[in-house]
């Protein structure tokens, strides 16, 4: 399985995507470093951290296609 890591540290990197997570009772800004995608065994995932919105999402997908050379089907029409 593929994950993305996400950090609540802020730089101006390509590829880094911003995104809200919770934190305790609070949302934290945080970025998806698509750049840093690594693959995990499924066993080693545990328990969700949260969810990014549908926006958010596409944002993150759209990087990742981008960052490898992808074509999404949206963009392909």
């Amino acid at each position: 399985m593929l994950v993305c890591p996400f950090t609540s540290h802020q730089e101006t990197l390509p590829y880094r995507v911003p995104v809200s997570l919770p934190y305790g009772d609070a949302v934290r800004a945080s970025w998806a470093m698509t750049d840093k995608l690594m693959a995990v065994k499924r066993e080693r995932i545990r328990a969700s951290v949260g969810r990014v919105s549908s926006q958010e999402f596409a944002a993150i997908e759209s990087a990742i296609a981008d960052l490898l050379g992808l074509v999404l089907a949206q963009q392909a029409s």
